[in-house]
Parts: C-alpha cells; sequence; structure tokens
C-alpha cells in the first residue's frame, strides 16, 4: 500500500539502528533537504532500500570508511534522464548513498541491479541486496541509478515518485 512518506522523518528514525549496524568503522553522515516533499511509496519497501544501500556500502569498504546518506527534491525534465532512467517527467524524491571504497567497472555497472549478480566472493551475499531496491523503485513508479569510478567509490540514488496530495498527513514511521 502507497502512503505519503516523509523521507527525512524515516531516516532521523532508521539513523540509530543503522549506526549500530554499520558499527563504529563506518560513520554514517545524513545531509537532509528541507524542506523534504512526501513521496509515494511503500514505508516498508523504502526502509528496505535503505538499509540496503547503507550495507552495499559498508561492503565496498572492507577496510571501514565514511558514508553519507542525502535527501533531495528533483524534478526530471531531461528526455535523455527520463530515457536512461525509465521513468516520467516530474517530482521525486531522492535518496543517495555513497561510499568511498572500490568503485564499481563500467562492466560491473550494467549488470548491478540483476538478480543474484553480487559484488561480494562468492558466498558471502546473496546477490539480491542492489537487485531488492531495484525492484522496490520500479514497485514504486521510480528508479535507481549508480555513479562510480574504480578506486573513487560508488553513489546509488533512488528517485521515488512526489507524493500528489500534499494535504494528506503522512505515514508515521516508529523509531
Amino acid at each position: 500500500m502507497s502512503n505519503a512518506i516523509d523521507l527525512n522523518a524515516l531516516i532521523v528514525a532508521k539513523a540509530p539502528l543503522l549506526s549500530q549496524a554499520l558499527g563504529e568503522m563506518y560513520p554514517l553522515t545524513i545531509a537532509m533537504t528541507l524542506p523534504i516533499w512526501k513521496l509515494n511509496g511503500n514505508v516498508s519497501q523504502v526502509e528496505q532500500a535503505l538499509f540496503n544501500l547503507v550495507t552495499q556500502a559498508r561492503e565496498a569498504m572492507p577496510d571501514g570508511g565514511h558514508i553519507r546518506a542525502e535527501t533531495a527534491n528533483v524534478t526530471l525534465k531531461s528526455q535523455d534522464v527520463l530515457r536512461h532512467l525509465g521513468v516520467r517527467a516530474g517530482d521525486y524524491v531522492m535518496l543517495s548513498v555513497t561510499d568511498l571504497g572500490l568503485g564499481l567497472t563500467p562492466e560491473i555497472q550494467e549488470h548491478v541491479f540483476e538478480p543474484f549478480f553480487t559484488l561480494t566472493k562468492f558466498g558471502q551475499d546473496t546477490g539480491l541486496r542492489l537487485a531488492t531496491c531495484h525492484s522496490i523503485c520500479k514497485q514504486n513508479g521510480g528508479a535507481i541509478e549508480v555513479k562510480s569510478t574504480p578506486g573513487e567509490g560508488s553513489t546509488f540514488k533512488l528517485y521515488l515518485p512526489r507524493f500528489a496530495d500534499a494535504s494528506l498527513p503522512s505515514e508515521v514511521v516508529a523509531a
């Protein structure tokens, strides 16, 4: 079921759990756009995407490192961007997660959202983390993209549609 979700409130509510899951070697910085639009989506799925992206960032930095989560209001207009992302023009709420890890080659980037494609050693990961994020975005009318350079890290950006009726209350997220 789709609801109006305040992404900033969701991240603030989940930040202690995220930090605990990451551990001391992986400090998490959060940069939030204020005010943020409400997004249209399933709160459980958005939480899962957040956790999957943060976990993926941790895995990209085996020796520890900084992870940055960011929110923004984005209006997608460019036909090139729309064609690349496979979404309609309009307003989206963006969540990005950046790591300063190993980075991804262009060849790997082409396959990163495929089910069972894993970025870790065989047997250490199911290869479903990023495929699940891709599926969540598609189910909620959004998109996901990756920008990465080998040796310089990666940024994953989720775009979820802005909730159309801003007068309705957003779903309350429990801490």
